[in-house]
C-alpha cells in the first residue's frame, strides 16, 4: 500500500479529518490530539501493512508506523493542510483529568520530536569522529576535521535556536520571532557582556551570567512564555498596527525577563538534573539500574527514549 493511502485510510479510521484537533509524529508514531477518541476504529487501522499497532497516552492516540512515519505524514498534510496548520498554530488544550507528568512528558516529546534527525546525525558524527581520532585515521588539527566537527557541534552549540522553533510551534506562538528570541540570547557581544566578569543590569536590575550555548530548558521556559505574551498583546493591539508592535513589544518583555529571570532559573534547573543524573550514573550502582528501569515504561512511552 503506498503511503498515499495509508494516509488516506488512517484518517478515515480516527474519524475523519472533522475529528483531528491536531497531528504531529515523533521516530515511528503519529501523535493525534482526537476530538473523540471514541470515534477510532481500531480494527481498521491495525488492518493496514504499515499499522504496527496503536496506543493511548493520557488523551493522546498514537498510531505506530515505525520508520516511514514521516513519509506517511507528510503524504496525510499534502492531502489534506489543515491538518498541519492546525498542528503548528493551535494549542492543544490541556486535560483536566490529566496525569501532570506525563503531560510534561508528552509537551518535551512534543518538542523534540522533529529535530531528532539533526541531533542524530550530529551525535552520530561527533561519536565517527573521536573513533577516527583515536584510531589515528585523523588528526584533530586537520581542516577536514575542523569542518566535519563544525557539522557535529554547531547543531548542539545552537541547539537554542532548534528549540525555539519547534517549541514555537508546540505552544502555539510565531516561530521567527521565537528564533529571534534567541539569536539576541546567542548575539555574540551579548555573551561577551555576560561573561565579562563584570555585573550587568537592565534598567538597574541585576542580570545574572549565564552562558545560552547547547542549553535547553531556558529557551524552552522563554518561548512557553512567550506564546502567552505574544498571544496577550495580539489582542490588545489594533489590527492595523499588529505586524509592527506584535513582535516588537513580545521581544521587549521577553528578552529582558529571559536575561533576569527565566535563563538563570533554566539553567540552574538544568545543571541540577544534568548533575544528579550524572551522579547516579556514576555512583548509583544497583539504585540507578532500578531507577531507569522504574522509568523506562513512562520514558518509552511518551517516546522521550530516543532523546
Amino acid at each position: 500500500m503506498k503511503h498515499q493511502e495509508t494516509a488516506q485510510e488512517i484518517i478515515k479510521a480516527v474519524g475523519g479529518t472533522n475529528n483531528i484537533n491536531s497531528v504531529y509524529h515523533c521516530v515511528t508514531r503519529l501523535r493525534f490530539d482526537l476530538k473523540n477518541n471514541d470515534k477510532v476504529d481500531n480494527n481498521s487501522l491495525k488492518k493496514l501493512d504499515k499499522v504496527m499497532g496503536t496506543n493511548i497516552s493520557g488523551e493522546q492516540f498514537q498510531v505506530i508506523i515505525g520508520n516511514d512515519v514521516s513519509k506517511v505524514f507528510d503524504a496525510m498534510v499534502k492531502e489534506h493542510p489543515a491538518i498541519q496548520q492546525s498542528s503548528e498554530n493551535k494549542q492543544p488544550k490541556p486535560e483536566k483529568n490529566k496525569n501532570v507528568i506525563l503531560n510534561i512528558f508528552e509537551t518535551i516529546a512534543g518538542v523534540f520530536a522533529p529535530m531528532l534527525p539533526a541531533i542524530t546525525a550530529a551525535g552520530m558524527l561527533k561519536g565517527l569522529l573521536a573513533l577516527f581520532v583515536s584510531l589515528e585515521w585523523m588528526s584533530a588539527g586537520t581542516d577536514t576535521y575542523r569542518i566535519l566537527s563544525a557539522i557535529g557541534d554547531g547543531v548542539f552549540y545552537f541547539l537554542p535556536l532548534l528549540i525555539a522553533v519547534s517549541a514555537a510551534r508546540k505552544f502555539g506562538s510565531n516561530p521567527f520571532v521565537a528564533i529571534a528570541l534567541g539569536t539576541a540570547l546567542m548575539y555574540p557581544d551579548m555573551g561577551a557582556l555576560l561573561s565579562s566578569g563584570e555585573s550587568v543590569a537592565f534598567l538597574g536590575i541585576p542580570v545574572t551570567a549565564v552562558s545560552y550555548a547547547s542549553s535547553v530548558i531556558p529557551i524552552l521556559l522563554a518561548v512557553w512564555l512567550m506564546s502567552y505574551v505574544e498571544k496577550w498583546v495580539d489582542r490588545v493591539i489594533p489590527a492595523a498596527l499588529k505586524l509592527l508592535l506584535v513582535p516588537l513589544i513580545t521581544l521587549l518583555v521577553m528578552v529582558p525577563v529571559t536575561l533576569i529571570a527565566i535563563g538563570p532559573l533554566g539553567t540552574f534547573v538544568g545543571s541540577g538534573l544534568s548533575g544528579g543524573i550524572n551522579w547516579l550514573l556514576n555512583e548509583g550502582g544497583l539504585i540507578a539500574g532500578i531507577v531507569l528501569g522504574g522509568a523506562m515504561a513512562l520514558i518509552i512511552m511518551t517516546g522521550m527514549h530516543y532523546a
